[in-house]
C-alpha cells in the first residue's frame, strides 16, 4: 500500500500539580450551548505556521520552561452533548517570550517544549500542565488545539484568554514583554471576528500562583459512530479498538471474520511507514480472534507515541482493510 493511500485511509492527510484556591483572575467562558441535536460546535481557526507532530503523549508539556503554571481542562462532546472517550486532543503553544519549539526560524529546532497530546477518558476529559503563554506580534494570546476522533480530524482551532487574565499575568516580572496590545480586529487569523473569539474563550480561575483554564469542545460527530462498521470492511470483518489504550506494556486487539480469510496485521507510524507486520497472509477461519501487541517483544520495540494498526483481509469476497489509532505511554 502506498504511503499516500494509507494516510488518506486513516484521515491524517493535512494532519508538581497545583490547585489554585483564589479566583482573582476569574473570567467566564461563553456558556456552552446544548440543545440536541444542535449542540454548540467549536469553530475552527487555521493551525498557523508552527504545527509539528511530536508524537508525544503526555500530561505535562512544560519541560524546562518557566512561567506562571497553568492547567488546561478540556472536555470533548458530540452533537448530542455526550462526552467522547478516546478522542485525541493535541495542543501546542509558545513560551512566555512568544517562542515555539521545533522550528529553526524560532531557534528551537529539535526541541519539543509546550507540545503534547492525550486521549480523553470515559468522561471525555483531558488535563494538561503547562505555563501561561506569552505573545507575539499580530496574534492574540492563544492555545492551539487539534481534536481527532475515530481516525478523523474534527477541528483545528485556537482557545483564547480574556483581557483580565492576560493583564494579570503579563504584569508579573516573569513576562518581560509586558501587555499584548493586539486586538481582535488586528489579529491576523480572526480579522475582527468577535463572535468566533467569544466562542473560543476559555473559563479561568486562579491567580498569579497558578491558573486553571477550562473549555468544552463540541465536534460534529456522535459517540455511537465509533461502533459503526466502517465501509472499507465490506462487512467481512470487525476490527475492535485495542485494550487497554493507552498502554505501557501489552495491549490486545480483538477481531472477528465473517468467513475464512487471509489476514495481514501491521503497525504504522503517523507518517505511514510500516514498522512491523505481526500477521502476514495468515490463514484464519471465521469467528472471533485476537492478537497481542507488545511494546517490546524482543524482536521489535516501540517508543512512547501514537501509532496506527491496520488489518487487511482477503477472501472470496475481495480485499478489505481498516486502520485504528493506538497510544503507547
Amino acid at each position: 500500500m502506498k504511503r499516500k493511500d494509507f494516510l488518506q485511509g486513516i484521515g491524517i492527510i493535512g494532519l508538581g500539580a497545583f490547585i489554585p484556591n483564589k479566583a482573582n483572575a476569574a473570567a467566564k467562558q461563553k456558556a456552552f450551548v446544548c440543545n440536541p441535536p444542535n449542540c454548540f460546535l467549536t469553530p475552527a481557526v487555521p493551525e498557523g505556521p508552527y504545527y509539528f507532530n511530536t508524537n508525544l503523549i503526555r500530561e505535562d508539556i512544560t519541560e524546562t520552561k518557566t512561567g506562571i503554571p497553568i492547567i488546561y481542562n478540556i472536555t470533548v462532546v458530540d452533537i448530542n452533548c455526550v462526552p467522547i472517550p478516546n478522542a485525541l486532543v493535541d495542543i501546542w503553544q509558545c513560551d512566555k517570550d512568544g517562542i515555539y519549539s521545533a522550528f529553526s526560524s524560532q531557534g528551537t529546532l529539535g526541541q519539543t517544549f509546550l507540545r503534547g497530546a492525550q486521549m480523553t477518558d470515559s468522561n471525555g476529559q483531558v488535563s494538561f500542565k503547562a505555563i501561561y503563554p506569552g505573545w507575539y506580534n499580530g496574534r492574540l494570546t492563544h492555545l492551539h488545539v487539534k481534536i481527532h476522533f475515530n481516525n478523523n480530524t474534527y477541528v483545528t482551532t485556537n482557545f483564547f484568554y480574556t483581557d483580565a487574565v492576560n493583564q494579570l499575568i503579563y504584569s508579573t516580572p516573569l513576562y518581560t514583554k509586558g501587555q499584548n496590545t493586539t486586538t481582535i480586529a488586528k489579529d491576523v487569523e480572526l480579522k475582527g471576528d468577535t463572535k468566533r473569539f467569544n466562542d473560543l474563550l476559555m473559563t479561568f480561575t486562579g491567580d498569579t500562583s497558578g491558573i486553571v483554564a477550562s473549555y468544552t469542545a463540541g465536534i460534529n460527530t456522535t459517540v455511537s459512530a465509533v461502533n459503526e462498521p466502517d465501509p472499507e470492511t465490506g462487512g467481512q470483518f470487525v476490527l475492535r479498538q485495542n485494550f487497554p489504550n493507552p498502554f505501557e506494556d501489552i495491549s490486545t486487539v480483538k477481531f472477528s471474520l465473517l468467513q475464512s480469510s487471509e489476514v495481514d496485521f501491521s503497525i504504522f507510524d503517523l507518517e505511514g511507514r510500516e514498522l512491523v507486520k505481526l500477521l502476514d497472509s495468515q490463514k484464519m477461519g471465521s469467528g472471533e480472534h485476537f492478537i497481542d501487541i507488545h511494546r517490546n517483544s524482543g524482536l521489535y520495540a516501540f517508543a512512547p507515541g501514537v501509532y496506527m494498526y491496520q488489518m487487511k483481509v482477503r477472501n472470496l469476497s475481495g480485499e478489505f482493510a481498516q486502520s485504528k489509532r493506538m497510544i503507547i505511554q
